[in-house]
């Protein structure tokens, strides 16, 4: 077998080390914006006044079977896209893939996704 003359290159570039970024080390986990999770927060305090809502931290709610039937699909997408930006919000970090769950009060699961909650910045400061 004859040894490659590449070898000693990457013998010598495996003892390099370099520094990764902090953005790096952190895998690059960026803050919900804070306007964002300002409107996120209302959302979830009307949500929370509703009679027989649930809403925890980790993007899971509780509600009456009836009431999530009555809903139209829209407003599903919005309740569980609310549940997916405030557990991005209480996690302090955006999530491509944030898991969201609804169940029934009678404990059945309604509804289970994944949401992405990337927010565009530059969308934000457009009029």
């Amino acid at each position: 077998m004859r040894a490659s003359p590449l070898l000693p290159l990457l013998a010598g570039l495996a003892g390099c080390h370099a520094d990764k970024p902090d953005w790096a080390q952190r895998g690059q986990q960026t803050a919900v914006p804070a306007a964002v999770c300002k409107e996120i927060d209302k959302a979830v305090a009307q949500i929370r006044a509703s009679r027989g809502v649930e809403v925890t931290d980790k993007g899971e709610a509780t509600l009456p079977a009836a009431a999530w039937n009555a809903m139209p699909a829209d407003q599903h997408d919005q309740f569980l896209r609310t549940l997916a930006f405030h557990a991005a919000c209480v996690a302090g970090a955006q999530s491509d893939a944030q898991p969201v769950v609804v169940r029934g009060d009678d404990g059945i699961e309604l509804a289970r996704r994944t949401i992405s909650t990337r927010v565009d910045t530059g969308e934000l400061l457009r009029d």
